[in-house]
This record gives C-alpha cells, sequence and structure tokens, in this order.
C-alpha cells in the first residue's frame, strides 16, 4: 500500500484524477478533497454539512463539477476554489457528465436531467470521471 486517507464515516465516492495527478472525491466526514498522488491533502472543499455523495468530472480547463446531496451543483477551480454553484430541485447522488461542447449535465433524485453550460470539454487525464471516459468504458 503506498498510502490510505482514512474517513471519518461513511464510504467515499469513486474519484477522479487529474492531468496532474491529483485525485479528487467525497471524503465522508471532510466533504470533498483533492490529495496529492502521494496522498498529501492539496484542500478541501466543505460542501454543505459534507453532503457530497457524488463523483466529481474534471473539465479539460480545469473545473471540477460535483453534486451534492444539498442541492446544488458545484463547479470548484483546481485550486479548490468556487467558481460557481447551481441549485437544483433533489439532490445529486449521481456524477456528472460533460459533452464535448462543454455542457454538464447531471441527475437528481426528483427525477429532473440538467443541462448546465459550462466551460471546457472533458479532460485529458488518466480518469478524469465516473467510469473513465465519454463512452463510460471503465479502461484506462
Amino acid at each position: 500500500m503506498k498510502w490510505q486517507q482514512p474517513a471519518k464515516s461513511g464510504p467515499c465516492t469513486s474519484p477522479a484524477v487529474g492531468p496532474d495527478g491529483a485525485i479528487y472525491a467525497s471524503i465522508p466526514g471532510d466533504s470533498f478533497v483533492a490529495l496529492n498522488p502521494d496522498g498529501v491533502r492539496k484542500w478541501c472543499y466543505p460542501a454543505s454539512a459534507g453532503f457530497v455523495r457524488a463523483s466529481p468530472a474534471i473539465s479539460s480547463n480545469g473545473t471540477i463539477y460535483v453534486g451534492s446531496a444539498d442541492d446544488t451543483l458545484y463547479a470548484l477551480s483546481a485550486d479548490g476554489a468556487l467558481e460557481w454553484c447551481y441549485g437544483t430541485n433533489g439532490w445529486i447522488l449521481s456524477a456528472p457528465a460533460i459533452g464535448a461542447d462543454g455542457t454538464v449535465y447531471v441527475g437528481t433524485v426528483d427525477g429532473a436531467l440538467y443541462a448546465i453550460t459550462g466551460t471546457g470539454t472533458l479532460a485529458n487525464a488518466p480518469w478524469p470521471k465516473f467510469h473513465h471516459d465519454s463512452r463510460n468504458s471503465g479502461q484506462y
């Protein structure tokens, strides 16, 4: 084992890996974190009450999109700053998808599918989203 990042409570989300090897995931009790490839924490974004339960997606311009159970889609910069957020009408428990035109798609538990204008396409990175790529191949 190279390293381990313990969670304070509950399961973590599937991670995404950025172009620089940074790992992005939800860690219950800490909310949403970025880790260096060696496991050292870069930053933590404390989304509402630690309710991030969806895996993130990374765009080509470095924006990290992640949904939350506080009915919000967050757009975070690579350094952890909030770029913007968009309120929905239901918890976001699914991973966002980034379209070829930069549109961010996300579903909510109230049965709605949202298409939100984003910036950049899916990142050219080792693992930029849940299931790896826009075809969801799950292959590296």
